[in-house]
């Protein structure tokens, strides 16, 4: 969010709608909306935090900036998330039976891609074919 913050000091903001701006930047220009919560970067739908597009035009209406962060990011959620105790389990022995049957997982299917296999190349046939014979000197030559 801080890094959202300085990016929008980069953006001017102008109002299109009642809830729609354009904001211009020196590269792009990118509209928001702020009722849907949508921007043309699509980092305000994916990260549930508001882009700097978004911030800045935010900034221009004067409603507070953390009304717009998705529920998940509040302070009562963060509580309930962490509410309850979990008590930790130290060995398979005090793991309780599912009553449902566990799924079987597969891996993937694997599909043959169109066309001809590649062929695979020895280092020596990469090389231009080149092959070494060795020849061993006799016995009966060497002193």
């Amino acid at each position: 969010m801080e890094s959202s913050l300085r990016e929008s000091c980069q953006y001017t903001a102008y109002r299109v709608g009642t809830h729609e701006f354009e904001v211009k930047s020196l590269e792009t220009t990118d509209s928001i909306d702020l009722k849907t919560r949508t921007c043309n970067c699509r980092a305000f739908q994916t990260f549930g935090l508001p882009c700097g597009h978004a911030i800045a035009a935010i900034n221009i209406t004067e409603f507070d900036l953390y009304d717009y962060c998705d529920e998940c990011f509040d302070a009562e959620r963060y509580q309930d998330t962490y509410a309850e105790v979990v008590h930790a389990t130290l060995d398979q022995t005090q793991w309780h039976e599912s009553p449902k049957p566990l799924m079987t997982i597969l891996p993937p299917l694997a599909k043959q891609p169109p066309g001809r296999p590649r062929t695979r190349r020895t280092d020596c046939e990469l090389k231009g074919g080149i092959t070494l014979q060795v020849h061993l000197m006799p016995k009966t030559w060497s002193q």
